[in-house]
């Protein structure tokens, strides 16, 4: 009698269990919006650049390092404000720096459903225009593929040593 319960209860299981279905459902994917700013730069220094935006791809605060002769596609999708801000160090060559290090940034608005350029790169430095009153002895250099206001654009970073004009020379 014991067994017959037993095979009685495995047999109802079995069958319970393999009239079971299951539905395979699939996750609908969502697409962020396309990218609203786009900036490849190219790092043709001698150190590692330190590459943040404030808004990426569906992503706030987003870093990189851009290696040594390396490359990054720094972009946004953003339909709001972002900043491409980067760190940029002296080059080995100058073996007392000043200053210790350099900074970039690029801010963008959107407004009129398209990205504009609120501060393009004002600060930013040491730069030959600006190394002099930094007191700089090395600056970076900024070479644009298009003109500096494109949204979208190419820019490579090159630094070296800087020698101030005497005045009067």
């Amino acid at each position: 009698m014991k067994k017959l319960l037993i095979i009685l209860i495995s047999t109802v299981l079995v069958m319970g269990c393999s009239n079971m279905k299951t539905e395979k459902t699939e996750t609908e994917k969502v697409e962020g919006w396309p990218a609203t700013v786009e900036l490849y730069v190219i790092n043709k220094t001698d150190k590692p650049i330190y590459w943040k935006r404030t808004a990426g791809m569906d992503a706030n605060n987003v870093y990189d390092t851009i290696a040594v002769g390396g490359t990054l596609l720094s972009n946004s999708n953003t339909h709001n404000a972002t900043s491409f801000m980067g760190k940029i160090w002296p080059p080995k060559s100058v073996t007392k720096p000043s200053p210790d290090g350099g900074d970039f940034a690029y801010e963008y608005g959107y407004w009129e459903n398209t990205m504009h350029i609120n501060n393009a790169n004002k600060g930013g430095g040491p730069m030959p225009g600006n190394a002099k009153e930094r007191s700089a002895n090395w600056v970076y250099e900024l070479t644009w593929k298009n003109d500096p206001m494109s949204i979208n654009n190419t820019v490579t970073i090159t630094t070296k040593a800087f020698t101030p004009a005497i005045d009067g020379e």
